[in-house]
């Protein structure tokens, strides 16, 4: 099966079904809190931003010792994930769901609002959540 570490948005936590449902088709699932939100709101301070944030994920691919990871950013998660192409031994597929996304990850061959699988590319700005879940399933190897 495959390993996804999920990226949730600025607003919060928002992955529990999602992980549910993939773990209960065999995978592996990641879902960190990024620093300063969710339980880890008492971390929040002046120097938290956007760069402690791809720290919190990196971290994770690295001390978890994760391979071929389909990685998924939601919203505020995308601008996070674009890190990708900084760790491409650890990362096999990068998902943006429905995110903000910067430049650079537009120039890295990243479509916004959409799920790569093979070689379609499926729009999932008005998909639900079920739907999004399949798709991201047919990226597995």
């Amino acid at each position: 099966m495959a390993t996804f570490v999920l990226v949730h948005p600025a607003c919060g936590w928002c992955w529990k079904k999602v992980a549910t449902i993939l773990r209960a088709r065999g995978n592996e699932v990641f879902a960190p809190t990024l620093t300063g939100l969710g339980e880890r709101a008492h971390l929040a301070n002046r120097e938290v931003g956007l760069g402690t944030h791809i720290d919190d994920v990196a971290s994770i691919l690295k001390f978890e010792d994760i391979r071929d990871a389909i990685l998924v950013g939601n919203s505020f998660g995308g601008m996070v994930i674009t890190f990708a192409d900084r760790m491409p031994e650890r990362i096999a597929h990068v998902v943006y769901l429905d995110e903000t996304v910067s430049v650079d990850a537009l120039t890295t061959g990243y479509l916004a609002l959409s799920f790569h699988v093979g070689n379609d590319v499926i729009d999932c700005r008005h998909c639900n959540i079920e739907f999004a879940i399949d798709q991201v399933g047919k990226l597995k190897n």
